[in-house]
């Protein structure tokens, strides 16, 4: 309908695939960084309250970027399918 999104064509279609490779690189590495904190997180002292409430946080930072991302994904593949 008249509502859907215009096809990106020539130049804004190529910057836009290549904004969606680099959101999809650092969805990869925020999914590696989640791993590497939950091991810690496994592996610290658990009486250490501060030491778990640093990794929590760490942890949260990275859920606020990912549906962040996950958003600008979004936009972006329905850009190209248009």
């Amino acid at each position: 309908g008249p509502a859907a999104v215009p096809a990106l064509a020539g130049a804004d279609r190529r910057a836009a695939e290549k904004e969606l490779t680099s959101v999809v690189r650092r969805l990869e590495r925020i999914a590696a960084d989640r791993k590497r904190i939950d091991e810690q997180f496994a592996a610290h002292d658990q009486s250490d309250y501060a030491g778990l409430l640093t990794l929590q946080r760490e942890r949260a930072d990275l859920g606020e970027r990912e549906t962040e991302l996950e958003g600008r994904w979004l936009e972006l593949s329905e850009q190209l399918e248009g």
